[in-house]
């Protein structure tokens, strides 16, 4: 497989990576949940306590009971050594309270994407340091494009074209899973990439403690909306789940799905336990262009999906820095990339699927990377974020409430109807 970063550098550990015998466990949190990237961890920590004689407490959850765990431990003595991050407002949030340690000027990074330690940073100083590199990106599948004389759409207008021309022949456009709602923040966050309004709306919304309607979020909800006038997703999607969505694509149930490049580690996984799944009948493309001028249609929405920090809190940090060199070094990279993701650190492979070149063909060509917005944004605001673009899913809403208001009104003329005669008739019948 093609490189994908920039220039490797294996870590080499010095006198300091003795046995550190008798020294407490540490403790490690993270979230990565599906076994090939679960097994890398597990791997890395096994080379590190190998090295060290260090123990270290592997701690694994989902991504929401995740998130809400460490909030509650973060900067208080139960708070792990190591944690997860996905950098961004997140991780400004966390050093702000005094949850995450710097890292030291000296720590190995060399050969790790800038633009992704960019996401790690917080005021010039570096508080994580990435394993991964994660884009979101459309995947399809080619052979029923192929059945139904379909190309990959280019534009948005094409997209929409797409999800037309296969509803008419029965196929279910888009799986969108959109409960956690997250999965459909994607397509707005998208659309304000594309026109070059990210950084306006991030701004105003951290300013505002809440999501703005800029004249650009404006014109994303709408576009939002002529996906579902298009039906363009599978029923119900806003009350499914992220796992049942995939699975969706995965068994051809639709033909596209939106997603981050985990998506193909999921699919190694499930190709395992479910031989019909063919992970070869995979395509990608960019989401498709809104024809403005600049770089907002050659951008990607990315970021990292595996960075690590180090508690303010640890008590053995010398040894936590230590652990993270193992969990981000060259031989981490790739066994991620054995697991199908693309690692933050430049590694040479052999092989490799042709949808993950494509994809790191892809990054070559972005012409910038911006963090997914509910991780850029603050907490509250990231929530916020998320509810306000779950909102935009429903269809077109001024409608519904005019709907409501004409049935309310009629059932309030036949209930006032109803009144009238029964008094009226009741005055009659005394005469």
């Amino acid at each position: 497989m093609k490189a994908i970063a920039t220039v490797a550098l294996g870590i080499v550990l010095t006198a300091a990576s003795v046995v550190w015998a008798g020294e407490p466990e540490l403790h490690l949190m993270h979230m990565q949940t599906a076994p090939a990237t679960r097994d890398a961890v597990q791997r890395a920590v096994d080379r590190f306590t190998e090295t060290t004689g260090v123990e270290v407490r592997v701690e694994v959850h989902k991504n929401e009971p995740y998130k809400q765990k460490l909030a509650t431990v973060l900067g208080s003595a139960e708070a792990p050594d190591v944690f997860h991050t996905w950098g961004g407002g997140i991780l400004e949030a966390q050093v702000r309270q005094g949850g995450a340690a710097p890292f030291p000027e000296d720590f190995p990074v060399e050969g790790i994407s800038t633009a992704v330690l960019e996401f790690c940073t917080v005021d010039g100083q570096l508080y994580a340091v990435p394993t991964d590199v994660s884009l979101v990106l459309f995947y399809y599948r080619p052979s029923v494009f192929r059945l139904h004389d379909i190309d990959v759409p280019g534009t948005f207008q094409e997209l929409l074209d797409t999800c037309r021309a296969l509803r008419g022949r029965g196929v279910i456009p888009i799986a969108l899973g959109n409960l956690e709602q997250w999965p459909g923040a994607f397509y707005f966050d998208y659309l304000m990439v594309r026109q070059e309004a990210a950084g306006d709306y991030l701004a105003q919304t951290e300013e505002a403690g809440e999501p703005v309607q800029t004249p650009a979020a404006r014109t994303a909800a709408e576009k939002i909306n002529a996906l579902v006038r298009h039906h363009a997703f599978n029923p119900g999607f806003n009350g499914i789940g992220y796992d049942d969505s995939r699975s969706a694509f995965f068994r051809k149930e639709a033909s596209m799905t939106l997603m981050g490049t985990w998506l193909l580690s999921f699919a190694l996984q499930e190709q395992e336990e479910d031989r019909t799944i063919d992970v070869d009948d995979i395509g990608v493309f960019p989401f498709p262009a809104l024809g403005n001028s600049g770089d907002g249609d050659e951008a990607l929405l990315g970021g990292t999906n595996a960075a690590y920090a180090v508690s303010e809190t640890s008590r053995h940090k010398d040894l936590a820095f230590q652990l993270v060199q193992y969990l981000t070094d060259e031989q981490a990279a790739l066994e991620w990339a054995e697991a199908w993701r693309i690692p933050a650190r430049q590694v040479d492979l052999p092989g490799g699927p042709d949808v993950l070149n494509e994809v790191g063909q892809l990054l070559e060509q972005a012409s910038y990377l911006q963090l997914y917005f509910d991780q850029a944004l603050p907490p509250d605001e990231a929530e916020q974020h998320k509810a306000y673009t779950q909102s935009l899913f429903v269809g077109e809403p001024h409608v519904a409430i005019r709907i409501i208001v004409i049935v309310v009104a009629v059932l309030a003329v036949l209930v006032f109807a109803r009144i009238l005669r029964s008094v009226f008739g009741s005055g009659e019948g005394t005469e």
